[in-house]
């Protein structure tokens, strides 16, 4: 009964109550742990626990990983009133997986299409069933690990989107922001209100644009402190790539299908013509450029915000996260399957359903949550009713 995370009571997840009547993670009042400061621990805030030990990195992390543990009680207590006899164990293995489908469900079906072009996703049969339909795909012999590739440099694509600052906005678009080099710690979550500032300044916030360029927030002051610079994550994420023993870049535009690039004009191919420049003023010959730099060149493919070599690699992943895997939540005629009538509730999943559900004070945001706000994407109401932008899951075929 050691789990930090678990209250091994109704399947619920434990849970601090800050001041303010925010429902945050539970908390270490280990006055060694890193990010634990003497000033915060005076007034009782203190760094949170999760499953990621990077959880208290910035706000915005904190504030995703609120939500989901909101996400997961909020479904339990609907079991356990569906389910009164259950018992901890049911409810809590119970509403993990709904919840983990939910998030299958709103990462294939909302995120992965910003990346990369819907035909590919398509032609490779990642994105999602509708309704009652189910899969078939499960393939015993797929390698579902994570490639060293996607770990180590294709999926830090993000960090070229980093914006400058962590935006918090009110109900009544009352906006206010501040350095992301001064938020690198848990503590925002403190302040009064704080999950529907930070949920509605993240939704609101655009993010930078997927290139070569990156904010100096990263570049310079990453993790700075109270010190005059930082680390450079640009520079972190090419000494990871050498430090784990990844090829170049050429090698895996060749295992991608573009196997002749032998010179630094060939790469006209794949990007412009600036970047080809830059990079080959950097490196001496077009095999010794590392993955990351290559891939954060290219130009973006039609329809995607990635180039042709992070496009592949993604979609590569992707496929054996979910082909690999025999518990998919889509996945029929497994030990634990979902039914078709629970299948049917699972495929009415959004972030913004989620958003909406366990952030009280939010009364209306963005019909999708991964795109900012505008005429193709309306700001609507959080209510449920049957013809509602963003549907409401009914639990009823989990009744016993």
């Amino acid at each position: 009964m050691g789990d930090p995370l678990r209250s091994f009571q109704d399947g619920l997840l434990k849970e601090t109550v800050s001041k303010y009547g925010e429902h945050l993670l539970p908390v270490s009042m280990d006055g060694g742990m890193l990010c634990n400061i003497p000033s915060h621990m005076a007034n009782g805030e203190f760094c949170f626990l999760s499953g990621d030990d990077r959880i208290n990195e910035v706000p915005s992390l904190v504030l995703f990983h609120v939500v989901m543990a909101r996400e997961h009680n909020r479904v339990a207590k609907i079991l356990k009133s569906l389910r009164p006899n259950a018992s901890d164990e049911e409810l809590y293995q119970e509403a993990r997986r709904i919840v983990a489908a939910e998030l299958q469900h709103v990462t294939y079906n909302e995120f992965i299409p910003t990346l990369v072009p819907l035909a590919l996703l398509q032609k490779h049969d990642l994105l999602p069933k509708t309704g009652r339909n189910q899969t078939t795909s499960y393939d015993p012999n797929m390698d579902v690990s994570i490639a060293n590739s996607f770990a180590t440099a294709t999926y830090r694509f993000g960090h070229s989107e980093i914006p400058d600052n962590i935006t918090m906005a009110s109900p009544q678009a009352t906006v206010s922001s501040e350095e992301l080099s001064s938020m690198f710690d848990p503590f925002a979550l403190y302040r009064n209100n704080s999950v529907e500032l930070l949920g509605r300044g993240a939704s609101s916030q655009k993010a930078l644009k997927f290139d070569s360029f990156f904010t100096k927030e990263v570049t310079v002051k990453l993790f700075r402190g109270n010190n005059t610079f930082g680390l450079d994550l640009l520079a972190l994420n090419i000494q990871r790539g050498r430090d784990h023993g990844l090829p170049g870049y050429t090698k895996f535009l060749a295992k991608c299908g573009m196997p002749n690039i032998k010179t630094f004009q060939d790469l006209l191919a794949v990007m412009p013509n600036a970047n080809m420049v830059a990079l080959s003023t950097v490196y001496k010959n077009v095999e010794d450029i590392d993955l990351f730099a290559g891939g954060i060149s290219e130009t973006p493919m039609d329809g995607g915000i990635l180039g042709f070599t992070f496009s592949c690699l993604i979609v590569d992943q992707f496929k054996r996260i979910k082909f690999g895997d025999r518990f998919w939540y889509e996945e029929k005629n497994q030990a634990g399957s979902f039914t078709p009538e629970q299948m049917e509730q699972l495929h009415k999943a959004t972030f913004s359903r989620i958003l909406c559900d366990n952030v009280p004070t939010m009364n209306n945001v963005q019909q999708y949550l991964l795109k900012v706000p505008g005429p193709q994407n309306l700001v609507v109401s959080c209510n449920c009713s049957s013809n509602s932008p963003i549907p409401c899951l009914d639990f009823s075929p989990w009744k016993i």
